[in-house]
Parts: C-alpha cells; structure tokens; sequence
C-alpha cells in the first residue's frame, strides 16, 4: 500500500478582515454609528486631529449626532425626491 506524501505547503498571508476605515457605519442595540477621526472639541487645540504614535484616533459617533452625515442624508433625500418629480413630470407630459 502506498502511502500519500506532502509535496507541496502553500501559506497564504494577508488581513483576515476588512481594517476599518473612516466613514464606516455599524449598527449596535437599533442605533447606527458612524467612524470618524477623533477631534479635540475644545481648548487651545480645538479643531485638531487627536493623533497617538503618528496615527490618527478614530471614533464611532452616533449618525444623529453627526452634522455632516444628516447634511448628506437630506442631500440624498432631496436629490431622489427631485428626481422622482421630474420621472412623474416626464410621464405626465408624455
């Protein structure tokens, strides 16, 4: 009886998962969280970005209370609710 051989190992190496990037969103108990770096809110450095070993700090804040995401929020709502009166306005003309 022939017994099998090992001819050849391959190891393959890279990230397990995808890193987690600024703008990421996740959902934790129904409420959604955004990523975004860290900012000093007040004090003689306010407005920088909080940085540890040359890397700048992340930190998941609530979607209702980011100003920037709800700005883009409305923008896309306003965007389709446009879009949706043209189509309506296209087919009533038709």
């Amino acid at each position: 009886m022939v017994e099998p051989r090992i001819t050849s190992i391959r190891i393959y190496s890279g990230p397990e998962r995808k890193k987690p990037a600024s703008g990421d969103r996740k959902v934790v108990k129904g409420v959604e969280y955004v990523r975004r770096p860290h900012i000093i809110q007040a004090g003689l450095h306010k407005g920088a970005w909080l940085h540890s070993g040359s890397r700048p700090c992340y930190r998941w804040i609530p979607v209702s209370e980011c100003p920037q995401i709800k700005r883009e929020l409305e923008h896309a709502e306003l965007m389709a609710r446009r879009k949706a009166e043209k189509e309506s306005q296209a087919a009533a003309d038709e």
